[in-house]
């Protein structure tokens, strides 16, 4: 199992209740403002890495592919000793 940290935790489950509310994935910024960060390129670093830990899956510029691929929970985060 690939772990997750925290902020990645927050940013696949913002995905996954988002798209489960309207049907379709969230952009970067409403990531962005859903999570409660500021710069967009940190939720697009987020994603690199939930895309290297095949967690999820999307289509190369486009929008709104993104797709969860992996089941996730709160034990896929790693603990900090």
């Amino acid at each position: 199992m690939k772990y997750l940290t925290n902020a990645q935790y927050e940013v696949i489950k913002c995905i996954d209740d988002y798209t489960k509310s309207y049907g379709y994935p969230p952009t970067y910024r409403e990531i962005a403002i859903l999570t409660n960060r500021v710069s967009v390129s940190t939720i697009y670093c987020h994603i690199q890495l939930l895309l290297k830990k095949e967690y999820i899956t999307m289509q190369e510029n486009s929008p709104r592919t993104i797709k969860i691929i992996s089941d996730f929970d709160e034990t896929h985060i790693k603990k900090l000793h």
